[in-house]
């Protein structure tokens, strides 16, 4: 939704600063409030730009379209004509500016709730080295780590759903970084709650995630987490008989949550779902590694519902590698 009342706001102004420099007279241009509008009319056009930057840089393309979003909400209220806030339409960029506000206080509001709670130690974060078996000889990856979250305060995790992680210890400029990972998958010990992210290798945040892991499997979690949400809208799936899903890379982390819901359900006779077939395509053999171990749980949980229910396979995962080769889990 945010993307998409963006865009409608970008059409909008940029067809008003259109119609406005095609009827009025060069010289019209004088006030503060039609430099405004020029100024905001660039603003609509460098937003959709830093995009480029999503991908290459995330810390810079954050910091760059928050301040583009100011910028444009500033000089709105300057370009608009009243001189009384009271008036419209300024009131209504003013109320747009407090619900903006509200919405940062609820925010905060609630990260403080998921991360904090009297009598139970704070979130905590284990960045773990994924292994690659290959003819009996692991290979550590070096492109990406699992994110084992102990949970301070945990919910009833969803598929499909994303968190926003903070880890104040990764570096020095750490506390002001906030990058989103899918929850890959969610476990319980001892009374604790875990979810698992999968984050690749990139400049900046990730590159500082990966000085902190631990080529250990040990349940080591020293340095503390923020969680922001959890966010994202569950696909209601349970009334198909067959299920097809795609991945390609790290889309991987998204897809798989799917699978281990709708395989829980069908264990539980909860949904009509017969056969689930996810196909994830890859550009090297090693990066199944990412996930090796987790379809094999879920390979295994599918065995024990086939024991219990029918003898037919439920699940079946086909990964595609860009050079041409294909491995099938079933």
């Amino acid at each position: 939704m945010h993307r998409w009342l963006g865009v409608m706001a970008i059409l909008q102004g940029l067809t008003h600063a259109v119609v406005a420099l095609s009827t009025e007279a060069p010289n019209h241009f004088g006030k503060l409030s039609d430099k405004s509008g020029i100024v905001i009319a660039s603003v609509m056009v460098a937003i959709p730009l830093t995009s480029i930057l999503r991908r290459r840089a995330y810390e810079t393309f954050v910091a760059i379209h928050f301040a583009l979003a100011v910028c444009a909400g500033v000089f709105v209220y300057l370009h608009n004509p009243s001189s009384s806030v009271s008036e419209s339409p300024k009131r209504y960029v003013v109320a747009a500016a407090g619900c903006l506000g509200l919405t940062w206080v609820i925010r905060l509001t609630l990260m403080v709730y998921r991360n904090a709670r009297l009598g139970s130690p704070s979130s905590r974060v284990a960045v773990r080295t994924i292994t690659f078996e290959l003819e009996e000889t692991s290979i550590p990856l070096e492109d990406a780590v699992h994110i084992h979250i102990r949970l301070s305060r945990p919910w009833n995790v969803r598929a499909g759903q994303y968190v926003y992680l903070t880890i104040p210890g990764a570096s020095r400029t750490a506390f002001f970084q906030s990058h989103p990972f899918y929850i890959a998958w969610w476990y319980r010990v001892n009374d604790d709650d875990y979810i698992v992210l999968i984050a690749l290798r990139h400049r900046g945040f990730t590159e500082h995630v990966f000085s902190i892991k631990d080529n250990k499997l040990n349940n080591n979690f020293r340095s503390r987490a923020l969680i922001d949400g959890p966010y994202g809208k569950e696909m209601n799936l349970d009334s198909y008989d067959n299920v097809l899903l795609f991945a390609t890379g790290i889309g991987i982390a998204g897809q798989l949550s799917h699978v281990a819901q709708l395989l829980r359900s069908y264990y539980d006779c909860g949904v009509k779902t017969k056969r689930v077939t996810l196909f994830w395509q890859v550009d090297a053999e090693i990066q199944l590694g990412w996930v090796a171990d987790r379809m094999q749980q879920l390979l295994e949980l599918d065995e024990k519902s086939q024991y219990a229910q029918t003898p037919k396979s439920s699940i079946e995962f086909a990964a595609s590698c860009n050079a041409g080769q294909t491995e099938r889990f079933t």
